[in-house]
């Protein structure tokens, strides 16, 4: 995926404008949740989601989606990180 199709899709999905972020090297947030959609465009480094069932690295050209409610854990490589990332209202799951 390139810069400007996650912008695309961010806003055909009804999520916010992205916002540039950057993390240090090795960074690391304890577990949470968040009360909305999250999507991460990677740009640069790595970003890992975990779970107490999954982990996954998100490298460069990557698009990573957090579900509202999911616990998870998240880190950054040792090169550190730089993404895009937008926000949405909790979706209610389709019947």
């Amino acid at each position: 995926m390139k810069e400007d199709e996650f912008r695309l899709f961010a806003k055909k999905e009804g999520y916010t404008a992205p916002e540039f972020r950057t993390q240090p090297p090795n960074a690391f947030f304890d577990q949470h949740a968040h009360k909305d959609d999250l999507i991460e465009f990677v740009q640069d480094g790595e970003f890992i989601v975990e779970t107490d069932k999954n982990r996954k690295s998100f490298k460069a050209g990557e698009l990573c989606i957090v579900e509202a409610g999911l616990v998870h854990t998240d880190s950054v490589g040792r090169d550190g990180a730089k993404y895009l990332m937008a926000w949405r209202a909790a979706q209610t799951p389709k019947a």
